[in-house]
């Protein structure tokens, strides 16, 4: 067994995390968290839209030279499942037998060493001295790779430490929400950014970029909605991820064998009633479950009535919050009374997270979960043999109504680079560029495998499979936290992954709803957003679990206005305008 290539399987699989950006999604309480910086107010990409073709330009260059030309990846491996357009992922069965270098000459580096600092997602990695597949990357690179590997508790105090003392070459950066205390005044991230952070412009802007072919190979997209530009110039290298978000997900055998195969409830009130069929108290088993760092699944049910993802933009070009619509306060009251019918686990207000969840949904305790896609892949994994996990296809509140999908940014946020010479930024744009080799090719292989034979065997179809070393010595290595190729969906150890993933791309794509705050900066919310999302939440889950009334829930959307959020709405205001 091996990782999928969003680089999280291991760490769900061995540590039951979550992993990628959900860990900080849901500091902010599990809502979508804004991005670092401003840029372009993003559009997302319809379902019908289709990829260039290998080798053509997108539209960076015509339409911004700020974000590098975008030329898709070709020559590689042909994926079982091709993407069905921007925004879609592809898919690959297994990995090429023979894979063959993507960067055949000389190696990016000049035998200097990189300090990076990068976020604890798995336990430790094997440490260099020990590590013979580091080693190999290194060699490979020509370059002494050093990386100082941060728990995400400490991050935020090391951040700190680094935007007020010395920047290590490259530095991975997460958004606010998770280090507001440590970012301090508003405009420290970008301040930070502006003066001891390389601008990349000169490098990767419009055609310059092709220089860096698998930096440019990443979606114009990404580097919008990432925040990697700030007033008109570029600081930071995203992490491309897939754009589904959070869904439910469903005990297959449990819910075909109550309701019938491949069940979809007409509306909210069918839905109350299938998951009142399902909760079998006398059995320990009931139709749904949630933890404390859920919000009650608050925001999956809200866009099931319609509300906001985060933001709207009114008709008078005016930003909404999602809290200070109807369909979202609706959303609170049908949690509140699904509550009360005793369909939730007894244990949704005790389980510390949803990973604790998770483990509860495989040992058969519910009917329905909540995951993301590189969550819902670990309950398929734990379940197999026992029974099938598969998404809830979507349904909206009422009959008749539209259905909606909350979507991400497409990334793992970004990666800065201290400023130095511009050989030295070109040294280490050389090296990220190493990093970011497609899918597939004898370099990937090693960065996410190591070497065969000591990290890796290969299976039966040729795929490679991780030994017990194999994963501290190549997996553990934040080599894809500084920057990785475009995903893709592949896992071989799961019967057909690839192509449930894609399926469940296709189910929930058509139906996104995206933010137009993604992309753009809010002053406020770099100091206070973290205080005031964690102080509504915690009133809002009051309300569902019945310890405040309905009436509350105006003063809590008042409450959060005043304390700061009519000023996050007007600094994202001026950011769109500004970015138009």
């Amino acid at each position: 067994m091996h990782t999928n290539q969003s680089g999280d399987r291991r760490q769900l699989l061995r540590m039951n995390h979550s992993g990628d950006r959900r860990q900080f999604l849901r500091m902010s309480g599990g809502a979508l968290a804004v991005s670092l910086l401003a840029a372009c107010a993003p559009a997302l990409p319809g379902p019908t839209a289709t990829r260039p073709a290998a080798g053509a330009t997108g539209t960076a260059a015509g339409a911004s030279a700020l974000y590098p030309t975008y030329i898709p990846t070709s020559g590689g491996p042909r994926p079982d499942y091709p993407a069905s357009g921007v925004g879609y992922d592809d898919g690959f069965d297994k990995f090429p037998t023979n894979p063959v270098k993507a960067m055949p000459g000389d190696p990016p580096g000049t035998g200097s060493t990189v300090n990076i600092m990068s976020i604890a997602l798995f336990p430790p990695p094997t440490p260099l001295a020990q590590n013979p597949a580091w080693q190999a990357v290194n060699k490979a690179l020509n370059a002494d790779v050093q990386f100082d590997v941060v728990t995400q508790a400490d991050y935020p105090a090391k951040l700190g430490a680094v935007m007020a003392g010395d920047m290590p070459d490259m530095v991975y950066l997460y958004p606010p929400g998770g280090a507001t205390s440590t970012l301090g005044a508003a405009n420290g991230l970008p301040q930070f950014l502006q003066s001891r952070a390389a601008d990349l412009t000169p490098y990767l802007a419009g055609d310059a970029a092709r220089d860096f072919p698998n930096l440019a190979a990443i979606p114009t997209q990404t580097w919008k909605n990432a925040g990697c530009a700030y007033q008109g110039h570029l600081y930071l290298v995203p992490i491309h991820r897939y754009l589904p978000s959070q869904m439910f997900v469903k005990n297959v055998e449990a819910w075909d064998g109550e309701l019938g195969k491949d069940y979809v409830p007409k509306n909210a009130d069918d839905f109350k009633r299938c998951l009142q069929a399902l909760t079998k108290p006398q059995q320990g088993f009931y139709g749904i479950a949630a933890a404390q760092d859920t919000v009650m699944h608050l925001a999956t049910f809200a866009s099931i009535f319609g509300a906001p993802n985060g933001w709207k933009m009114d008709s008078g070009g005016q930003l909404v919050k999602d809290v200070e619509t109807q369909e979202y306060k609706d959303a609170v009251a049908y949690t509140r009374d699904l509550f009360a019918s005793g369909v939730f686990h007894p244990d949704s207000l005790n389980m510390a997270s949803n990973v604790i969840a998770r483990t509860q949904f495989y040992a058969q305790k519910f009917a329905i979960h909540r995951d993301p896609i590189n969550g819902w892949q670990d309950a398929w994994r734990h379940a197999i043999g026992v029974f099938t996990v598969r998404p809830l296809p979507l349904f909206p509140a009422h009959d008749g109504g539209k259905t909606s999908h909350f979507v991400t940014g497409g990334h793992l946020w970004a990666t800065a680079i201290k400023k130095g010479t511009p050989e030295r930024t070109r040294e280490l744009l050389r090296i990220m560029n190493w990093l970011a080799t497609p899918f597939g090719s004898a370099e990937d292989q090693l960065l996410t495998f190591g070497l065969k034979d000591v990290d890796y065997t290969l299976d039966d179809n040729g795929n490679p499979t991780l030994t017990p070393q194999g994963n501290n010595d190549a997996n553990y290595v934040p080599w894809k936290y500084v920057t990785q190729h475009p995903f893709v969906f592949f896992s071989p150890d799961l019967p057909d992954y690839a192509r449930v993933m894609q399926q469940t791309e296709q189910l929930m794509m058509p139906s996104a709803v995206s933010d137009p705050t993604f992309g753009q900066v809010s002053a406020t919310s770099f100091s206070k957003g973290f205080t005031l999302t964690n102080t509504l939440n915690a009133g809002l889950v009051d309300i569902v679990v019945g310890r405040r009334q309905m009436t509350d829930y105006d003063q809590l959307v008042k409450d959060w206005q005043d304390g700061g959020g009519e000023q996050i709405r007007k600094e994202y205001q001026d950011s769109i305008a500004g970015s138009a």
